[in-house]
């Protein structure tokens, strides 16, 4: 069995207003920096062998330091990379929620993708492809990684066998932990779903 921990990156002044995606130069903001801080609590009970991490700066920040403080470094994989929202990126939510293309999405996310962007099926593949490959490599381990709530959600939607429309469902807040036991040749298990409190 290999642990996961699927870590949603802290906050930056950006969230809530903008749809950042792979924009870059986006980091952690104050109250992000102290989302890490009560994340690296949370996380003092786990024995973690590895630290993986989205590109995107505000991922890896979020698991610098809990990296460092154990000796190990960031390993950094593009199957943990934001969703691609292609000519979306940057844009504000209010400009977006005015695209009848971007309300589609947000129904039928099974059948279309953002534009000049990845569809929410590709993404599940990639981050489900590296989740299995890290069962295989990392038998007994338990890693820690640090990615986007879209990406977690895909995770966690493909575990439980349920499909992409339902992604609604399936709350990743702000420097959250999911925690996934994964065995080799199965889905997995969710023990417990976005933990915010302190152990």
């Amino acid at each position: 069995m290999t642990l996961c921990l699927l870590v949603r990156h802290a906050a930056h002044d950006l969230v809530d207003r903008v749809l950042v995606g792979r924009k870059e130069g986006v980091h952690l903001s104050v109250e992000g920096r102290r989302q890490v801080a009560a994340l690296r609590a949370r996380l003092q009970r786990f024995d973690i062998a590895r630290v993986q991490s989205s590109p995107c700066d505000r991922a890896i920040e979020t698991v610098a330091l809990i990296a460092r403080e154990r000796g190990l470094g960031v390993e950094i994989s593009p199957a943990l990379d934001e969703l691609d929202f292609g000519t979306w990126t940057g844009r504000s939510f209010g400009a977006l929620d005015l695209d009848p293309r971007w309300l589609h999405w947000n129904r039928a996310r099974s059948r279309t993708s953002p534009p000049g962007g990845e569809s929410m099926q590709n993404a599940q593949q990639r981050i489900v492809s590296h989740l299995q490959h890290l069962v295989e490599s990392y038998p007994g381990k338990c890693i820690a990684i640090a990615t986007h709530a879209e990406i977690i959600r895909a995770a966690i939607l493909h575990v439980m066998n349920l499909p992409l429309d339902q992604w609604s469902q399936i709350e990743v807040p702000l420097a959250s932990i999911t925690r996934l036991h994964m065995h080799s040749g199965t889905r997995g298990v969710i023990t417990l779903a976005n933990e915010m409190g302190v152990a």
